[in-house]
């Protein structure tokens, strides 16, 4: 059996890092669980453990680590994909850390059995104002498009790279409305998505900022016709477990059309 018992970067990188793990284990028949979500497990439908259990199981693995009872496997090298794999075969009980375990036919395979299983509890996105309206939008025939302004972190990421002014921001969506008005797609409504406060589009009636908590921005995301932003696992993980189509914007200038919009599999 293999464990995962030392997290990954943030709640998408984490998640990304799980089900790369888990979907080989699918594939071979190998019993898998991921304690370091504990924290998350309250938030989605398929849930077998309830949080507490998990976070003791967590506690006492690393115990027994520590004890040097069990070893923990660093995953640090893509290039050790062949050994990794060899190892979880024929090992009978595996602590998994890192990130470095990735296989993208695989996440592609067992895609819809991730979206099952991470897709956020109905008790938390029944009566939520944002995904009724979306719903509502596109029984309306409205596109809808996700848009997602990262700041934060990204102002010293790769040296503010992908920080974009809020001007830079309204000139990407000034081009997403011509494309759209050219392929006969002018019913549209779009949500602006952000981890600070943001008003780019003020007085604009088609436009709506999300106020949500993480989980059901990324849900309702995933409910997005096109999503585009910097570079980011949150929206590849919306992408991934929902519908939306995604780009991603690598430079302020960048060039693009609604064929370079596409589903995210994994692939990264």
């Amino acid at each position: 059996m293999i464990f995962v018992v030392r997290p990954y970067g943030d709640h998408s990188n984490r998640l990304f890092q799980s089900t790369h793990i888990e979907a080989f284990c699918r594939e071979n028949n190998i019993r898998f669980s991921n304690p370091s979500l504990w924290d998350m497990q309250g938030i989605y439908s398929n849930n077998k453990l309830y949080p507490v259990c998990l976070k003791l199981l967590l506690k006492l693995l690393n115990a027994l680590a520590k004890l040097g009872i069990l070893k923990i496997v660093e995953l640090d090298d893509t290039s050790r994909y062949e050994e990794y794999a060899r190892l979880f075969m024929r090992s009978p009980c595996i602590l998994i850390s890192g990130w470095a375990f990735k296989n993208p036919d695989l996440t592609k395979k067992h895609q819809q059995f991730f979206a099952d299983k991470y897709a956020v509890k109905t008790s938390l996105t029944q009566n939520n104002d944002l995904l009724k309206n979306i719903s509502r939008w596109k029984q309306d025939e409205h596109r809808v498009i996700g848009l997602h302004i990262r700041r934060g972190d990204y102002s010293e990421f790769q040296g503010g790279r992908y920080f974009y002014s809020d001007q830079q921001y309204q000139t990407i969506m000034q081009r997403m409305d011509s494309l759209l008005r050219e392929t006969g797609q002018g019913k549209f409504k779009v949500v602006v998505f952000s981890n600070e406060s943001v008003d780019l589009f003020p007085g604009d009636a088609s436009v709506v900022t999300s106020r949500n908590k993480w989980f059901i921005d990324q849900a309702a995301m995933g409910q997005c016709d096109y999503l585009i932003g910097p570079p980011s696992t949150f929206t590849l993980w919306a992408s991934y477990v929902g519908t939306a189509k995604f780009l991603q914007i690598k430079s302020a200038d960048q060039k693009f059309t609604l064929d370079d919009f596409t589903q995210y599999h994994g692939q990264q």
